[in-house]
């Protein structure tokens, strides 16, 4: 690699780490919080017990329900979570009809029905912090942004690892020369840091670019394949008749043995054509138990039920969740992952402090040093070739 080159990648490196540290900085801390937001959601008691003893009422009617506290607003989905919350769904409202606008209203399904008042999951510290860190309170344009974040400390990571993985040939791995400058220690120990967790962090950036553009293909997934499925009725009323959707649910269960419903999204929503429920299948091991199936049912006829063709980007953002945030090991991988976080954080600051150190040296002997540096990389290739 021609000194040249090394000097137009350590500079690519370094402008973006700097440019997107403080970006980082929220980032690693809200990330950090998010990581265990199960158990801090726990601690604060969001979601109040229920007993799930006696009859359940049907979904149709927890509909009515939640839609009974906003008449004038249009119902865009309905969810659960059983596993953390059993005998609760949430039925989304919007006055849009879309899914981003939508406020989850929680019903407790025994006894009558009620609409537990007490749960706001938006306003609650994880969603809070959630919404900082996915968007920084920006919606669409500030998760476009955080993409570019992200993609930017990809670039940063890969054109780190072009530059210092010949030059570290040269050195025992882990050399930290603490007989040198506080400068060139800190340098190693920023090299070093990044060599051992180069991976994880790749994991989490990229991970975190498909997750930024996540709304934006959902929408074109949905305008295209769950599209074609409405299209066959193109110039027909919305069906605006829910009677059918416990039926619907059901249907839609009976084609994945196994799985079990966790979202579905009504006719009229951004998600579903005018006839249609859209309707998400979660269950399976392994890799399956992160990757649900989706299908659509006719809300006119529900015993009419048809697959989804779900592609690689979708399947691609359901798996990037648990990754970016550990959340498929249980607590051991969250303590490791938190780990990780804060050692990565170590490396954003020790990257900026080299930065500004160097920048703050008289010219004369950051010429000196770059010169020394690019004499070391030429002999590193030169020795690697």
């Amino acid at each position: 690699m021609s000194p040249s080159t090394t000097r137009k990648l350590l500079a690519i490196h370094r402008w973006c780490g700097v440019i997107v540290s403080l970006n980082f900085l929220v980032l690693a801390l809200t990330g950090l919080i998010l990581v265990f937001h199960d158990e801090i959601d726990d601690a604060l008691g969001v979601l109040p017990p229920v007993d799930t003893a006696g009859e359940k009422v049907t979904i149709t009617r927890a509909v009515e329900i939640a839609r009974a506290k906003d008449p004038a607003a249009k119902v865009t989905y309905v969810f659960q979570r059983p596993e953390e919350s059993p005998g609760i769904v949430f039925v989304g409202l919007a006055e849009t009809g879309k899914f981003r606008d939508s406020r989850p209203i929680a019903v407790d399904l025994h006894g009558d029905g009620r609409v537990l008042d007490q749960v706001v999951l938006e306003d609650t510290f994880t969603s809070l912090v959630l919404q900082l860190h996915a968007e920084l309170f920006a919606k669409l344009p500030g998760r476009l942004f955080l993409g570019l974040v992200a993609i930017a400390v990809v670039v940063s990571l890969v054109t780190g690892a072009i530059v210092y993985g010949p030059t570290m040939r040269r050195f025992a791995f882990g050399l930290l020369r603490r007989d040198r400058s506080r400068r060139t220690f800190l340098a190693d120990i920023h090299k070093l840091v990044g060599a051992a967790t180069f991976g994880w962090n790749l994991v989490v950036a990229s991970t975190g670019v498909l997750l930024a553009l996540s709304t934006i293909l959902f929408q074109h997934w949905a305008a295209t394949e769950i599209g074609a499925f409405g299209a066959r009725h193109a110039g027909e009323p919305m069906v605006t008749d829910w009677s059918t959707l416990d039926a619907a649910i059901a249907a839609a269960e009976k084609t994945a043995p196994g799985r079990h419903w966790s979202l579905v999204a009504l006719p009229g929503s951004d998600y579903a054509s005018p006839r249609h429920y859209t309707i998400s299948l979660e269950g399976g091991n392994g890799i399956d138990a992160h990757l649900p199936k989706y299908v659509v049912t006719d809300a006119v006829h529900p015993d009419v039920v048809e697959p989804v063709q779900t592609p690689w980007y979708i399947e691609a953002i359901a798996l990037s969740e648990p990754l970016h945030f550990g959340n498929y090991g249980g607590l051991p991988l969250k303590i490791v992952w938190s780990a990780f976080t804060l050692v990565t954080l170590g490396l954003s600051i020790t990257g900026v402090w080299i930065f500004f150190s160097g920048r703050r040296a008289p010219r004369r002997v950051r010429n000196a040093g770059n010169a020394e540096h690019e004499r070391a990389e030429s002999g590193a290739t030169q020795a690697a070739a």
